[in-house]
């Protein structure tokens, strides 16, 4: 055999060995069907940051096929509402430590929609004056947990200030 012979036959073996690694990492690439109990732990985690507790009736019921996932998701969605209470929103269950998870992972994505930096002031040493670079966010979360109509992220009036609760030490 020549040496032009020769190169042909490792170049068509290397070239099938190619081919066959690239159809066996596409197949290993192709998501398999997941279970309605496993699309709701994903969806749970993904948006509370917590794993899901496949002893809550939620999973139960999901694992049973008695209850959709996406309407499993949906309701931890829904522990994180906002209720008016004089004149603010607030959580509408401010111990639920799953709906402040969500509240807060979905401000965060919001804010990370903004391209405002931090910008602060310090006029003395005695005061500081700070602008809140997660108001334009603040609309955005409040339109989705807050129930309101998305057009008022555009065109409601007035300014939205957060208030924030931190556990005292």
């Amino acid at each position: 055999m020549t040496d032009w012979g020769k190169m042909i036959l490792k170049l068509g073996t290397l070239s099938a060995l190619l081919f066959s690694s690239a159809v066996i990492w596409a197949q290993a690439a192709i998501p398999t069907k997941l279970s309605p109990e496993h699309i709701y732990a994903k969806c749970f985690a993904r948006i509370s940051d917590f794993p899901v507790n496949p002893n809550s009736q939620e999973y139960k019921s999901v694992a049973a096929k008695t209850l959709d996932p996406i309407t499993a998701c949906m309701r931890v969605l829904d522990r994180a509402l906002l209720v008016n209470q004089s004149g603010r929103l607030v959580l509408s269950n401010q111990n639920d430590a799953i709906a402040r998870s969500v509240l807060r992972n979905f401000h965060q994505f919001h804010t990370s929609w903004m391209s405002t930096p931090y910008r602060s002031d310090l006029t003395s040493a005695l005061t500081y004056s700070g602008l809140d670079n997660s108001e334009q966010a603040l609309f955005v979360t409040r339109a989705l947990f807050g129930r309101q109509h998305y057009r008022t992220v555009v065109t409601g009036s007035g300014a939205i200030r957060s208030y924030r609760l931190f556990a005292s030490p």
